[in-house]
């Protein structure tokens, strides 16, 4: 298993894992052509609350981020961009 730096996997760890299929072994995001377009509005907005609730720890912990950590951050920063800023539909 894939862990931040030398310490155990964390929730936050997990909930990355978990928003992020594929990170641990350095994945690019799938296309969206991969996605059903039967997901509902209520299970989206259930992923961007947990989402929110990774960065909430993540800014609590940012003050003990190795360069490794932030490397990988830099990376998600990324795709979370590249994720929010294509056109709407």
């Amino acid at each position: 298993m894939f862990f931040l730096g030398n310490s155990p996997p964390t929730f936050t760890h997990q909930k990355l894992v978990e928003l992020c299929p594929g990170v641990e072994q350095g994945k690019r995001p799938r296309h969206q052509e991969s996605y059903s377009s039967s997901i509902d509005a209520a299970a989206m907005d259930a992923h961007l609350d947990a989402l929110a609730e990774t960065v909430e720890e993540l800014e609590g912990l940012s003050g003990a981020f190795v360069s490794a950590h932030r490397e990988r951050g830099r990376a998600l920063a990324y795709r979370l961009t590249a994720i929010f800023s294509s056109p709407e539909k």
